[in-house]
């Protein structure tokens, strides 16, 4: 009998091993997979921040060529800045503190607001090329006379 027993013990002690192995392998395999899962936002929360980080370096070089800019350009930059705030919106999500998703907002509200600065550049640049234009005929004309009048004395 007591021989028995200590086999049934042992047999109970192999299967209790058995059950904890088992358990200590499947919460090894859910924390992989976890960790896999992790990896994967990372990396595409990186791939995001790079892709807004060009888009932003390519508004910031589209924008110092305002002074050529005619219409269609201004509409090509908007839809070159939305994009880029369509893509801070998309990090805004994965970013967990609330002081990076005021700094993601205030970026694309500043984004807005150059946008506006810059639709009024082009007038402007225009119309002192406009007044440029006014201003040299009556200079050459001016001259012009003056020559005309110093040719007739």
């Amino acid at each position: 009998m007591w021989l028995k027993l200590k086999i049934l013990l042992g047999y109970v002690i192999l299967l209790l091993l058995l059950v904890l192995t088992i358990h200590i392998f499947r919460k090894e395999q859910t924390r992989r997979n976890s960790l896999r899962q992790d990896e994967h936002e990372l990396a595409c929360i990186r791939h995001l921040a790079g892709e807004t980080y060009a888009g932003l370096l390519g508004l910031a070089t589209y924008g110092e060529t305002v002074s050529v800019w005619d219409e269609s350009d201004l509409g090509l930059y908007h839809t070159k800045k939305d994009s880029v705030c369509n893509m801070l919106q998309t990090l805004k999500r994965y970013v967990k503190s609330p002081e990076q998703q005021s700094r993601i907002d205030s970026l694309c509200l500043l984004l807005e607001r150059k946008e506006l600065l810059l639709d009024t550049v082009p007038p402007k640049k225009k119309e002192r090329m406009s007044s440029i234009c006014w201003v040299i005929p009556k200079k050459v004309n001016r001259v012009w006379k003056l020559l005309i009048y110093s040719l007739q004395l």
